[in-house]
């Protein structure tokens, strides 16, 4: 790794805070730079309903967004993780497409029946809640 891109990913690790968080995971995906990934997805995982609350959330690519959702270490309730990918989905006119594929990345499997996911109006035509599940089940 180049010096500068050690010394940048350095001052910018310093300095993350809830409002930046999604911007610096962004760029590190946008770039390549596995490592800085690593070092901001403990905070990501530390700070996940408030950041998941920032403008810059639904801002993130599916790439970024599918990324930090395979953490098993977000802390945050999984239907209200739902409730915030489905907005970032709409922000991202992608609802119709694009939606499942990043949902079924999220671990849901803590709930005990499907009926949250299917309190989801539009999830029926974006995804088959009955995939969905067995999807599910294999990371439980």
């Amino acid at each position: 790794m180049h010096l500068g891109n050690q010394i940048c990913e350095k001052f910018i690790s310093s300095s993350i805070n809830i409002e930046n968080a999604c911007c610096s995971m962004q760029a590190a995906v946008t770039f390549g730079l596995d490592n800085f990934k690593r070092t901001l997805l403990p905070f990501i995982e530390q700070n996940t309903a408030e950041i998941f609350k920032t403008k810059s959330f639904n801002e993130l690519s599916e790439t970024t967004l599918s990324y930090i959702l395979q953490s098993d270490e977000l802390t945050m309730d999984e239907y209200d993780l739902m409730k915030a990918i489905k907005g970032w989905a709409v922000v991202n006119s992608i609802f119709r497409y694009g939606y499942a594929e990043v949902l079924c990345l999220v671990n849901i499997l803590k709930l005990d029946t499907m009926d949250g996911i299917r309190s989801f109006d539009h999830l029926s035509f974006v995804c088959d809640t009955d995939k969905f599940a067995f999807i599910g089940m294999k990371f439980h």
